[in-house]
């Protein structure tokens, strides 16, 4: 996998100085462990790389930034920028997670996705429908692929390592 730079700890997208939590400098790291330690800069870095066009789609694939479930007609879509009024300032925030508000049944979706081998399931409530005496089960509904398989299990890799050595070790 690809090295990321994150020495000496900050990096300067135009005025804006972006830190590492706690002034920590991880220096050169592994795509999986800008994950893993959470660094804000490799974060930036990965962002920047990526580009706004192809880091927006995937923002929409997760189901980030609209209605995901039938079953909650109230349901927040959560905030979302338009790609196109994203600024390299906007693009180093949503690579680190900022300026997106997502809601938990968003977050559990998209974490589903990854554990469904990148398949992205319609979250439904509802498992069945009891009418006139019979009940009637609700069908999972994959919407799309978020990602393939092969990076759907990626993923799950990182994630484990995660909660193993990472920043969510009391999970």
């Amino acid at each position: 996998g690809s090295i990321i730079e994150t020495g000496p700890g900050r990096i300067l997208i135009g005025r804006r100085v972006i830190d590492e939590y706690r002034g920590h400098n991880y220096g050169a790291l592994s795509f999986e462990d800008v994950i893993v330690k959470s660094s804000n800069v490799g974060a930036v870095k990965i962002g920047l790389r990526v580009g706004t066009e192809r880091l927006s789609r995937y923002v929409d694939l997760f189901g980030f930034g609209r209605r995901v479930s039938p079953d909650f007609p109230g349901e927040n879509p959560g905030i979302v920028w338009s790609a196109d009024s994203w600024t390299e300032g906007a693009l180093a925030s949503v690579s680190m997670g900022y300026q997106v508000g997502v809601t938990p049944l968003q977050m559990a979706a998209a974490v589903s996705a990854v554990a469904n081998r990148g398949r992205y399931v319609e979250p439904r409530a509802v498992r069945a429908v009891y009418r006139d005496g019979r009940r009637y089960e609700v069908t999972p509904k994959v919407l799309l692929q978020a990602v393939n398989a092969n990076t759907a299990s990626a993923m799950t890799t990182i994630m484990e390592q995660v909660v193993e050595r990472g920043t969510a070790t009391l999970a």
